[in-house]
């Protein structure tokens, strides 16, 4: 649930309200789980305390082999191969190996203690994990800052005749123009909603449909929900306008719009000065919004009137008549997301680290080769920093272990051939 929603009184229960219909058969289950309100949870802040301070480590480690990638490292896997050589010439032949492999970024040491050691290294290596470390870090640092700045006010209900006011801006948010495909489905096939934002004065305009929002300094305006809506408005028997009224405590209008979302069920308004009250309550679209009317008269409410309605109709009631049109409604979200930039640009540079890690999977970013001597033979120890460079290490060794055979063929031929 968007902050905003903590905010208010009932907020959660009115966000988790108007988002289950837009989730649903899963909402259930979500709900009950928990999920859509995890945020606000403490054990889920103590776990993203936690993979913060883990990706902050692992990309403090990466600058550091950035910095010096031939600095000593802890092995995590090691192989073993001998080489009849002596350790210096072992070397020149892992070396000569290795630029195949590591397109000679190698030092050698030959007098480091307590053996002679080459250590090797692939430049793009530490920038893979910097990549996924940093990018990871940007996207929670875009979402904290969302969670803490952020906000969003959804059921924003307009038609073209009834503006709302947007609170957390005190703007207020027209609905200028709309345009609505019913189609043949129980949701609209398309929708066009065109939105200005005034101020005293007008301030901005943009278009909206069920795929694409507008924004408008930081401020996104969604369309959610399309709805039909019913404008009545009356005249009496001496064809004098009829005051309408929606609610017992609102004074008496010429003109009501009565909004119609399926979750309120039926509404209501009365012609008090005809002692009539009228019910409205949207059906189940097929073709195009279908309203159910209903119309009772007198003190104990005897029904007068019950049929259903899809187009402009006038309605003829004890000498006065009801002139019903329908239209449709747009529900607009409006929310505030500071940090989208932030997680955008943390999305590509983590996908961007991803894949020079798939594209370096197998492979170790770093390796040390130990050379040790004993009596003309020289064991080799190749040391690798992380578990996924096991396997090729032991090719590796079977590489060098080739080289060794032959080198010892070609020792064997030439000792032939100087005895002939």
């Amino acid at each position: 649930a968007p902050r905003s929603a903590y905010l208010q009184e009932s907020g959660v229960e009115r966000w988790l309200t108007g988002v289950r219909p837009q989730l649903g058969a899963p909402a259930s289950t979500l709900m009950a789980l928990g999920v859509l309100t995890v945020a606000q949870a403490g054990w889920f802040r103590v776990i993203l305390a936690g993979i913060g301070l883990t990706l902050l480590l692992r990309t403090f480690d990466a600058m550091q082999q950035l910095g010096n990638p031939t600095a000593a490292f802890r092995p995590a896997v090691s192989h073993s191969c001998t080489i009849k050589s002596e350790p210096l010439a072992a070397l020149d032949v892992v070396q000569a190996v290795l630029d195949r492999r590591f397109r000679r970024n190698q030092q050698r040491y030959p007098n480091a203690e307590p053996h002679p050691r080459l250590v090797a290294f692939r430049p793009l290596a530490p920038v893979r994990t910097l990549c996924v470390t940093v990018g990871g870090m940007v996207v929670m640092a875009g979402w904290l800052w969302t969670q803490a700045a952020g906000w969003e006010l959804a059921n924003l209900r307009l038609t073209e005749d009834s503006p709302v006011t947007v609170p957390l801006t005190e703007q207020t948010l027209r609905l200028e123009a709309f345009q609505v495909d019913w189609g043949d489905r129980e949701a609209p096939v398309s929708a066009l909603a065109r939105l200005t934002l005034w101020d005293d004065e007008l301030v901005a305009s943009g278009e909206v449909d069920l795929n694409e929002e507008w924004r408008w300094q930081g401020i996104s305006y969604r369309l959610t929900a399309v709805g039909p809506a019913v404008t009545v408005s009356g005249e009496g028997a001496d064809e004098q306008p009829l005051m309408l009224q929606t609610a017992a405590h609102r004074p008496p209008v010429r003109e009501v719009t009565l909004l119609l979302p399926p979750e309120d069920g039926p509404r209501s308004f009365a012609a008090p000065d005809e002692g009539i009250v009228i019910q409205v309550e949207a059906e189940p679209l097929i073709t195009s919004p279908r309203i159910g009317l209903r119309a009772y008269q007198g003190r104990e409410g005897e029904l007068v009137e019950d049929r259903t309605i899809n187009e402009a109709t006038t309605v003829a009631l004890n000498g006065a008549r009801f002139f019903f049109d329908i239209v449709p409604y747009a529900e607009i979200t409006a929310s505030h997301t500071p940090g989208r930039a932030l997680m955008i640009a943390g999305c590509v540079i983590l996908f961007g680290g991803i894949l020079l890690t798939l594209a370096g999977a197998g492979r170790p970013g770093r390796l040390e080769v130990v050379a040790v001597g004993r009596d003309g033979v020289t064991e080799l120890t190749l040391n690798a920093p992380g578990h996924t460079g096991s396997a090729w290490l032991r090719n590796l060794a079977r590489q060098l272990d080739s080289e060794r055979r032959e080198a010892n063929v070609a020792d064997k031929e030439g000792v032939v051939n100087g005895d002939r």
